[in-house]
């Protein structure tokens, strides 16, 4: 198995600029830790919140909160 480049190793990126244009908001960070859980248990997210899951491929969502 091949060890993980060191951080010398590394291309340079910068995170402020590229994070943004490839879709990654700061304030969504666990929405994206939620969503790999998910996604790696095989599992469905419940939560009355799913727009701010739609974006994310693989993940299924279900929202049991019924508007009245």
């Amino acid at each position: 198995m091949p060890k993980p480049p060191t951080v010398e190793q590394r291309d340079p990126i910068d995170v402020p600029v590229c994070a943004p244009q490839c879709g990654w908001v700061k304030g969504r960070d666990y929405d994206r830790m939620i969503a790999a859980h998910a996604i790696s248990g095989g599992f469905v997210l419940v939560t009355h919140n799913d727009t701010d899951f739609r974006d994310i491929p693989e993940l299924a969502v279900e929202n049991w909160i019924v508007d009245l």
